[in-house]
């Protein structure tokens, strides 16, 4: 996954997909496809003010897919983990992407 493409430093989201973007390139010319996971913490995908932002930068840059680690879902009510997971999905979908899940992050 990428570290930093949440931020509200631009800086540090244009150093983040810059050097993706040419780590992927040099990658591909040997063959390998890398693909960078622009992650946000489950429930943010949720907040529309927050995550558009996000998705839009993200799907602007080639071989990125969308994500989120979902850290201790236990003390949620199902339904709201649920519509959490139901706005990422539907924003992958969306946008012809896969989703990347980290389902064992609680730290």
């Amino acid at each position: 996954h990428l570290d930093g493409p949440n931020s509200p430093d631009a800086q540090l989201r244009a150093t983040v997909y810059t050097a993706f973007t040419k780590l992927r390139a040099k990658w591909a010319a040997k063959g390998v496809c890398l693909q960078g996971v622009a992650n946000l913490y489950l429930p943010l995908w949720g907040k529309p003010a927050l995550a558009e932002p996000h998705l839009e930068e993200a799907m602007s840059h080639e071989g990125v897919l969308l994500g989120a680690y979902c850290g201790n879902v236990n003390g949620t009510p199902f339904a709201e983990t649920e519509a959490h997971l139901d706005a990422l999905f539907a924003y992958a979908h969306a946008h012809g992407v896969q989703v990347d899940l980290h389902i064992d992050e609680t730290n």
